[in-house]
């Protein structure tokens, strides 16, 4: 009988060391979370209360307590929240392809473009200021060689693409804008010399070659690998 009172009171001890443990483990966990602990079970609820919420969702959270203390119910919360309409998402520009044009006339493009592509697959000839002021994304002319010196006058366009257009340094093709140049990407032939003067007033400004494995160096005036 002393033996199986012995084997009880064994098997109780042994659960009191596993609650020990639980206690330590959850005064520890606590205490991660930047609140002092007691290690008292009786502290525990309280201790847990005052952690304060981290992570993604705590800016949500403080809002819900602001939106308590102005006497809404978590009801009304969770019923404004369910009922938001849905946020209007901005569609992709549509992309615009003129396969009819061989030549863009002078002006004719002046101040059109909503940051959208522009293609020009037979286009070969340029003339003045058919593409000023523009503001397209991406203007793409495969095929032009003749481009007048101000056909992209003031374009706040981002990248221009005339990969069979020798570029000489002689014509800047005032690509300046309001005192500066918004171009950040050219493909020009490789038997292009692109005046550096434009390259050292736009340092970020890229001219490719047109597979761009190259890219025009205006500290040595010739084409490098590109990186």
């Amino acid at each position: 009988m002393a033996d199986q009172k012995q084997i009880v009171i064994n098997d109780l001890m042994e659960e009191l060391n596993k609650f020990g443990v639980y206690i330590t483990n959850i005064r520890d966990a606590i205490q991660s979370k930047g609140v002092s602990s007691e290690g008292k079970l009786f502290k525990f609820a309280e201790e847990i209360s005052s952690i304060e919420y981290v992570g993604s969702y705590s800016d949500l959270i403080n809002a819900a307590k602001k939106a308590h203390a102005k006497g809404y119910s978590d009801f009304e919360i969770i019923e404004t929240l369910n009922n938001l309409v849905d946020k209007t998402i901005p569609k992709p520009k549509p992309e615009e392809t003129h396969e009819e044009l061989t030549t863009i006339s002078a002006y004719q493009f002046t101040g059109q473009g909503d940051n959208n592509v522009i293609n020009f697959p037979n286009v070969t000839k340029v003339e003045n200021g058919g593409l000023s002021g523009t503001n397209y994304s991406v203007i793409n002319l495969p095929k032009a060689t003749e481009i007048a010196d101000d056909a992209f006058e003031g374009t706040y366009t981002d990248t221009i693409n005339i990969p069979s257009f020798v570029w000489k340094s002689e014509f800047d093709l005032k690509l300046y804008a309001s005192g500066s140049i918004n171009v950040n990407t050219m493909t020009v032939s490789e038997e292009s010399t692109p005046p550096n003067i434009v390259l050292w007033d736009k340092p970020s400004l890229v001219v490719y070659n047109p597979d761009h494995t190259k890219k025009w160096d205006k500290a040595t005036s010739a084409w490098i690998a590109a990186q």
